[in-house]
Parts: C-alpha cells; sequence; structure tokens
C-alpha cells in the first residue's frame, strides 16, 4: 500500500474488508456450525485478510470428501444417533481440531458390540464398517463462490475508505491492491 498510509489506517482497513468478506460469505455456507465459526484475521504486516473456520472437517464439507478408510485401527465406528457416542458426550463437544478427535476406548466398542446385538440390523446402536464413503453430500465452495463474487465490491470499499482519508490529510492517495485467495 501507498506510503502515506499510517499501520492505524491500513489495520483498519483491512478489518472492514475482512468483516465486509466474513458478512458477504457467511450466508453462503449451509452449515450452522460453520457459518457461526468463520473468522478473518489480519495479517501481521497489514499485508492482507485471511479468512478461516477453525474446524477440521470444514474442508470435506467445502470440497466434499472420498473414501474414508481406518488410520491406525482395523474398523471405522460412528454412531446413528450422535446422542449416543461418548466420543463426543451425547453431541455436545463436538471436536473442532484434529488434535480434540477422540477414539472409543475398548470397554466403550464391547459395550457398542453387545447393544447392536440387542437391535434390529437395520437400527443399529454403533455402527461399524470397513470404509466410509465418498460422501454423498455435494461440495459446498463457499469460500469460491462467495469470495468471486464479492471481489467486485473491494474496490468501491477502498475507494471509500481512501476518499475519508484523502478529505482529512487533503491530499490525493493512490493504492496497489493484492489479494490472496
Amino acid at each position: 500500500m501507498a506510503q502515506d498510509l499510517t499501520p492505524e489506517f491500513k489495520r483498519e482497513l483491512l478489518e472492514k474488508l475482512g468483516a465486509a468478506a466474513v458478512r458477504h460469505i457467511r450466508p453462503k455456507i449451509k452449515s450452522k456450525t460453520l457459518r457461526a465459526a468463520l473468522r478473518f484475521e489480519v495479517d501481521q504486516l497489514l499485508r492482507g485478510v485471511d479468512l478461516f473456520i477453525p474446524h477440521y472437517w470444514a474442508v470435506y464439507f467445502h470440497d466434499g470428501r472420498g473414501v474414508v478408510r481406518p488410520v491406525k485401527k482395523t474398523v471405522l465406528v460412528w454412531f446413528p444417533n450422535i446422542k449416543n457416542d461418548p466420543r463426543v458426550a451425547g453431541g455436545l463437544q463436538y471436536p473442532i481440531r484434529e488434535s480434540q478427535i477422540r477414539r472409543l476406548t475398548k470397554s466403550q466398542f464391547r459395550k457398542g458390540v453387545e447393544l447392536n446385538k440387542t437391535r434390529p440390523p437395520d437400527d443399529p446402536y454403533m455402527v461399524i464398517a470397513m470404509v466410509s464413503g465418498p460422501t454423498k453430500r455435494p461440495q459446498n465452495p463457499f469460500f469460491k463462490n462467495g469470495l468471486k463474487d464479492f471481489i467486485p465490491q473491494i474496490d468501491a470499499l477502498v475507494e471509500k475508505a481512501l476518499d475519508r482519508l484523502a478529505v482529512k490529510i487533503a491530499k490525493p492517495i493512490t493504492v496497489d491492491i493484492n489479494l490472496r485467495l
């Protein structure tokens, strides 16, 4: 950006752009959880704004996913009724980061196997599989689609902010803008 621009002005401008991008993209996200989690951060060197969602599974929701196979174990396990899943405290403690994913203990797994024996095959307590997917859910490329139609708005937002600054310092300002998608 131009040398006339103070770090405070740059930060304020980038924060306005980030907030506007979040407001523009948020309605395009079909997941309530991801919609609420969308955030932006201004780059420390004041070069740009990064939009992000901390949930590890956001990329699967955005891009879709292929076949999933077990890692480190021999089977995949999930619960049709999330309230039965002890790993997420009955649906109250979903992992956000991959490091927060818990595995079932042996006793929890055995309990699920025993409860499956008492239920009809088409209504299991716990699903046990060798592979899963690919997902039937289509891609939801909210970043790609949302930014594509947000980019034309950036010029107007920057121009408005620069006009306010030019009035304050009483001289014209020019700026080069670099976008990272």
